[in-house]
């Protein structure tokens, strides 16, 4: 994938390689916390421990943390318009 990218740049512009680090690291990281999480249900469910209020709590966390990074973005950033306006 670099040598693609490289062709495409000039080889004294290393931003796209920073980009490209960075972007994979979170890919990596996402992917990693994504089994470990899947994992951890699946040997609870093994134990016959009901997940279902696990999974609830999950999701009311990704929706709050979503909600709360709009509201950032809209205050800080400028990003988002103002719905009160």
């Amino acid at each position: 994938m670099q040598f693609k990218l490289a062709r495409r740049h000039a080889t004294g512009d290393l931003e796209w390689e920073r980009r490209a680090a960075t972007l994979g690291g979170i890919l990596t990281s996402l992917v990693t916390v994504s089994i470990a999480f899947v994992a951890g249900l699946m040997v609870l469910r093994e134990l016959s421990i009901d997940i279902v209020p696990i999974m609830t709590g999950a999701g009311i966390a990704g929706w709050r943390s979503a909600s709360r990074t709009e509201s950032r973005a809209r205050c800080h950033l400028g990003i988002f318009p103002d719905p009160r306006r």
